[in-house]
């Protein structure tokens, strides 16, 4: 009869601590050795994120503060640095990798309501010059192959619907950033 009662008992007290293990490894697995995503290309929050993570090369001053190009397009830009591309991963206890075959980034902070037009009414650089500043959660910012020998660094600042128009971009301006020394 002994055998009986223990089977009506259920799994008992090993058998839930096996599962409550199991379980516990797997979550500890899961968060630190599965990458279901792989590595992501990211880019810094800020000048000091980018030096904390060992990416930031230089700081960069725009010529004007607030830049304005007609009526409609104006911007300021809150803070503006060059970084070496790097990756990040959801592992939990994982570390930015720095990626030295992928180039640079120049990242630029603007705030949200300024670039709430951007890409459809306007955008820094053109698709026939190369380079064209893409949106991020923070501001804009632009990949580059190398590290940019000249401290002046300048785009085109177009206007209109950039996927669009098929008379090519209408340039508006210049948009022009200093290296700090």
């Amino acid at each position: 009869m002994p055998e009986a009662e223990t089977a009506r008992k259920g799994i008992g007290c090993r058998g839930a601590l096996l599962i409550a293990l199991s379980i516990a490894g797997l979550l500890f697995w899961s968060l630190t050795i599965c990458d279901p995503f792989g590595p992501q290309r990211a880019v810094s929050d800020s000048i000091e994120d980018s030096k904390e993570i060992g990416a930031f090369v230089a700081e960069y001053l725009p010529l004007e503060n607030p830049y304005r190009f007609g009526e409609s397009i104006r911007f300021t830009v809150r803070e503006a640095w060059l970084e070496r591309s790097w990756w990040h991963s959801s592992k939990l206890f994982a570390k930015p990798e720095i990626d030295d075959y992928s180039g640079y980034q120049l990242v630029m902070v603007i705030d949200k309501e300024e670039l709430r037009n951007y890409t459809l009414g306007w955008a820094i650089g053109t698709y026939t010059t190369g380079g064209l500043f893409t949106p991020s959660y923070r501001g804009l910012y632009i990949s580059m192959a190398q590290e940019p020998e000249a401290d002046r660094l300048e785009w085109m600042v177009q206007e209109g619907n950039i996927f669009s128009d098929s008379a090519g971009p209408k340039v508006v301006g210049h948009f022009v950033l200093q290296r700090k020394r």
